[in-house]
């Protein structure tokens, strides 16, 4: 079993139940994130290996200074940069979604290559089907429901609202300078501890008389409150 500080080797190999998922934390900051029925294998510091399920690499914002990491599947070794992506192996394929950067998938001479907004899946017979995917749609809340809790006491909103942007994968709007100075000059109190991200948001401004926001499409817009 796994506890909140439990320490990960790097020759561990995890698997998660029906009910379980887990969120790693390496100490340059890139996190992996194991959705349920998941059984992922490291193999060093910068390899592992998923044999099934789900799994979620953020690997930071671009120059956070994170390493990389490869995951090994039995279609194809997948290698990210600078990005946030899920990838699964289930039923014979494997898929691949991108929500920020690029990722490569190395299964031959040359790598399929998927970016931002796309999404691979690669077939027993070799063959390879490209989409397109919403950065903020279904695919991806089950990890923001494992996302760490961001702690929240004695920050500015606006260093909440980026970690909301990128555990959402929407884009943070302010519709004038003076909410975006608002939010730089608000200092949070309190704890969204066991809320989701966008319930974390919700929370947020509740107490923001100030302000207000809304969640639209690829967006949260903060606007001023009228008066």
């Amino acid at each position: 079993p796994l506890t909140a500080t439990s320490p990960v080797a790097t020759s561990d190999e995890i698997r998660t139940s029906g009910s379980g998922r887990v969120a790693l934390r390496r100490p340059d900051g890139l996190e992996v994130r194991l959705d349920t029925d998941t059984q992922l294998a490291f193999a060093g510091r910068a390899r592992a290996r998923l044999a099934t399920g789900s799994i979620y690499v953020d690997a930071g914002a671009p120059g956070s200074g994170s390493g990389a990491l490869v995951v090994g599947t039995p279609y194809g070794d997948v290698r990210h940069v600078g990005t946030q992506y899920l990838a699964s192996v289930n039923d014979g394929v494997l898929r691949v979604a991108v929500r920020e950067g690029s990722i490569a998938i190395d299964r031959g001479r040359v790598p399929v290559v998927a970016r931002a907004g796309e999404s691979l899946a690669v077939h027993p017979d070799g063959s390879v089907a490209r989409a397109q995917i919403d950065p903020h749609g279904q695919a991806w809340h089950w990890a923001a429901a494992v996302a760490p809790e961001f702690a929240i006491e004695g920050r500015s909103l606006d260093e909440f609202l980026a970690w909301a942007g990128r555990e959402t994968g929407r884009k943070i709007v302010y519709t004038s300078a003076d909410a975006a100075r608002e939010a730089e000059q608000t200092q949070l109190k309190g704890s969204t501890s066991g809320l989701a991200p966008e319930a974390a948001v919700a929370a947020v401004f509740a107490s923001q008389p100030a302000l207000h926001h809304v969640i639209a499409a690829g967006q949260i817009r903060i606007e001023r409150t009228s008066r």
